[in-house]
């Protein structure tokens, strides 16, 4: 899975990317969080045999303080939405999913804050 084929799949990842919104690596415009490059990308239902979900769950994304990762989970016919899992749980085998929202965008929104309280840890 790359990153052209996450764009030509949905359209905000597109956006995202062409706009500059995240970075790929650590430490970039939206820290904690960043974009996995094309060579790292994979899907956590293959990854993990620990877990109960039935659905393709595409992780595109890291935070870089946990073992959190943004996952497209994809129901077909351009349905999807975007679920955070902790990863690497317990036994190394599994995944636990922590969050679910309903689009790209609004994972960003969530990501944005996410970005504002590691800048801004006191406030």
């Amino acid at each position: 899975m790359s990153p052209d084929h996450l764009s030509a799949r949905y359209p905000y990842y597109r956006e995202m990317v062409r706009d500059e919104l995240i970075g790929w690596a650590p430490s970039t415009q939206l820290q904690p969080w960043y974009l996995l490059p094309s060579d790292q990308i994979f899907r956590a239902d293959l990854r993990w045999s620990n877990h109960a979900e039935d659905r393709p769950l595409i992780v595109f994304a890291r935070r870089q303080d946990t073992d959190d990762c943004a996952c497209i989970c994809d129901h077909g016919g351009g349905v999807y939405d975007v679920v955070l899992i902790q990863g690497w749980t317990s036994q190394g085998n599994g995944f636990e999913i922590v969050q679910r929202h309903t689009s790209l965008k609004d994972w960003y929104r969530s990501a944005t804050d996410d970005c504002s309280s590691w800048k801004n840890p006191t406030d």
